[in-house]
C-alpha cells in the first residue's frame, strides 16, 4: 500500500460512521453546535495519527525485539485485536440499522451481517496491496457520488440555524465528544500494517488526509445542523435523510442510491481497516504468519454482531461506555510506544517512514 492509498483509504473511512447516525446523537449534548463538539476529539486521533507515523519512522513495522519492549507491545496488541473487534460490532450495528431502514421493510440480521463481514475479512485476507489498490478504483466513484450530491441535492440549507455559537454550557460542548462513542482509535491499524514509501517519504500527505477527514467530518455536521436546527436530535439517521434529496426532478425521481451506495462501501473499507489491522496484531502477538487470522477475526466479530450487539441502542451504550477507557488506554501506549522507539531504532539500514522496507 502506498502513501497516496493511504491517503484516500483515509478520506474514505474516516469520516463514513461518523456522519450516518451521529448527527442526532451528538446535538443531544450541543445541539446546532455539535460540528464544534466533534472537533476536540477529532483533533486528538490526529495527533495520534502523527504520533504513529513518527513511531515508524523510527521502527519502521512494529517490531520491537528486546524483551520488556516486545511483552509490552504484545500486550498492546491483545488490547489492539480486542478495540478493532469491539469497533467491527458497533460499526456493524450502524450499518445493519442503517440497511434495514433504507433498503429493506424486513430483513434478518445475519442475512445482511454476513456480507459486510465476508467482505471486510477477505480483503483483509488478501493483504495491504490489494486494499490499496481498491481505495484506488473506489474513490473515484466517492468522487462521482459527491457531485451527484451537490448537483442534486434539494434539500433547504440555512446556515442562520448555527446561531448563536457557543450560547451557553460551553464547557460541556466543547468536550461533549470525549465521552461519546468510538472517536478514538481511528488510526490504531496503522501500527500493525504495512505501508511502504517506494520513492520519498510523505508522512505530509498522509497527514494532510487526517486533517481533510477531520474538517470534512465537522463541516457535514454543520450542514445537518443548517439543514435542520434543533430537529438535527430527532433524526435517527442524519445521511439517509441528507442523501434522500438527491432529486433529479419529478418526473425523472431520485439518485440517492448513489450516495447510499458510495456510503456502504466507505462502511466496508473502514470494516476492512480495522480487519486488517486485526490481523496484523495478531501476526503480532503469536509471533507467525498464518492465513486463519482473518478467518478467525471474522468469527469474533460475526459472535459479537449477532449474539452481543443485536441493536443500535446497545452499540450506542457500549461505544459510549469504552469511550474514556479507550481514549486513556491509547494515549498511554502511544506515549510509550514513543519512547521505546527512542531506545529501539534501527540502525545500520534504511527505515522508511511507513513500514519495513519492500
Amino acid at each position: 500500500m502506498s502513501p497516496r492509498q493511504l491517503f484516500f483509504l483515509i478520506l474514505l473511512t474516516v469520516p463514513a460512521y461518523k456522519i450516518a447516525m451521529l448527527p442526532s446523537y451528538i446535538s443531544q449534548i450541543s445541539g446546532v453546535d455539535g460540528w464544534i463538539t466533534v472537533l476536540l476529539p477529532l483533533l486528538i486521533d490526529l495527533l495520534v495519527l502523527g504520533a504513529i507515523l513518527w513511531i515508524k519512522s523510527r521502527v519502521g513495522v512494529l517490531a520491537y525485539k528486546r524483551g520488556v519492549f516486545l511483552w509490552i507491545t504484545r500486550i498492546f496488541a491483545f488490547f489492539c485485536i480486542v478495540l478493532f473487534a469491539l469497533q467491527f460490532a458497533v460499526f456493524g450495528e450502524e450499518s445493519l440499522n442503517y440497511l434495514l431502514q433504507s433498503f429493506f421493510d424486513e430483513g434478518e440480521r445475519a442475512q445482511i451481517a454476513l456480507p459486510l463481514i465476508i467482505s471486510a475479512c477477505y480483503l483483509a485476507y488478501k493483504g495491504a496491496k490489494v486494499v490499496g489498490r481498491v481505495s484506488d478504483v473506489f474513490i473515484w466513484f466517492f468522487g462521482f457520488a459527491l457531485l451527484v450530491s451537490v448537483v442534486f441535492n434539494n434539500a433547504e440549507i440555512d446556515f442562520s440555524n448555527l446561531k448563536p455559537i457557543l450560547d451557553g454550557e460551553v464547557e460541556k460542548k466543547l468536550t461533549g465528544g470525549i465521552s461519546t462513542y468510538f472517536w478514538f482509535g481511528d488510526y490504531l491499524p496503522l501500527l500493525f500494517i504495512d505501508v511502504t514509501d517506494r520513492k520519498k517519504k510523505k508522512p505530509l500527505l498522509v497527514l494532510g488526509g487526517g486533517l481533510i477527514a477531520t474538517c470534512l467530518t465537522s463541516a457535514l455536521f454543520a450542514v445537518f445542523s443548517a439543514q435542520w436546527g434543533d430537529m438535527t436530535r430527532e433524526i435517527p439517521n442524519a445521511f439517509a435523510r441528507l442523501s434522500g434529496y438527491n432529486i433529479i426532478s419529478a418526473d425523472v425521481g431520485k439518485v440517492d442510491w448513489v450516495t447510499i451506495l458510495a456510503w456502504l462501501v466507505c462502511g466496508v473499507m473502514r470494516l476492512t481497516i480495522l480487519s486488517l489491522g486485526a490481523v496484523g496484531a495478531m501476526k503480532y502477538l503469536i509471533g507467525r504468519e498464518s492465513k486463519f487470522y482473518a478467518p478467525a477475526f471474522g468469527a469474533i466479530v460475526t459472535a459479537l454482531l449477532l449474539l452481543v450487539v443485536k441493536d443500535v441502542r446497545i452499540s450506542y451504550d457500549l461505544g459510549g461506555a469504552l469511550s474514556l477507557p479507550t481514549l486513556i488506554a491509547t494515549a498511554v501506549v502511544i506515549v510509550g510506544l514513543v519512547v521505546f522507539s527512542l531506545f529501539d531504532k534501527k540502525k545500520g539500514q534504511e527505515v522508511r517512514i511507513y513500514g519495513q522496507d519492500s
